[in-house]
């Protein structure tokens, strides 16, 4: 009899034992790292001292991005992305700059996923730190013509005084789970809080601040 209720006493405790494991849910990774990448339209703002509007310009960007979660539904992610961005035509202004700039791009973005599940949709919100690593900066010079129309004559290439400048961005995005990994895909949106300078083609007029506001598509893959 003591023999029966020990065998039934390590069956219950066994059972018990699996059906626990089973009912416990599986932790979710703290860390991800992923590649990340978009394509954007920017706007250049530059102001001349004033501002003025210029046509948008496509660019690109892609790097790395590194996710730490705090909690079911929030996260926090740090990326590094290289950006260009050029502008090799005329906008029918006075003085319209030519430029291809490149920059590195340092964004910390803070997510929120708005289901109860802690999945799928989110929205975020940040800033990045952005330095130059190339530029060909030139301006359209002012010529006075007589007669005829007047020719387009750009500056030399103007190095930049300042190479580092800050941006806000918030955006909106889905999570698309496959198995073992995640493909995010972002809508963002940027501006520029402080921008780059750089020196003015005639020695009597103020320097140039270059910036930008740009909105995103990016996706990639998070493992």
């Amino acid at each position: 009899m003591k023999k029966i209720c020990g065998i039934l006493f390590a069956i219950v405790l066994t059972v018990g034992s699996v059906q626990a494991q089973t009912d416990t849910p599986s932790k979710e990774k703290r860390w991800n790292v992923g590649v990340a990448g978009g394509v954007n339209y920017s706007f250049p703002r530059i102001k001349n001292p004033f501002p003025a509007h210029y046509l948008p310009r496509v660019g690109y960007q892609a790097g790395v991005d590194i996710a730490y979660r705090l909690n079911s539904r929030m996260t926090l992610h740090g990326q590094s992305l290289l950006e260009r961005v050029s502008n090799d035509r005329i906008d029918n202004q006075w003085e319209s700059p030519i430029f291809n700039i490149a920059a590195l791009k340092t964004p910390v973005t803070y997510r929120y996923y708005v289901l109860p599940s802690g999945k799928s949709l989110f929205v975020e919100a940040g800033v990045s730190y952005n330095r130059i690593v190339s530029s060909q900066y030139r301006e359209n010079l002012f010529v006075v013509c007589i007669t005829g129309p007047c020719p387009t004559w750009y500056s030399p290439k103007i190095a930049p005084l300042t190479r580092s400048a800050v941006s806000g961005l918030a955006g909106l995005g889905v999570d698309i789970a496959l198995q073992k990994v995640t493909i995010p895909v972002t809508l963002r949106y940027e501006r520029y809080l402080s921008n780059y300078l750089f020196p003015a083609a005639y020695e009597t007029q103020p320097n140039k601040s270059v910036g930008f506001e740009t909105i995103t598509l990016m996706t990639g893959i998070n493992f």
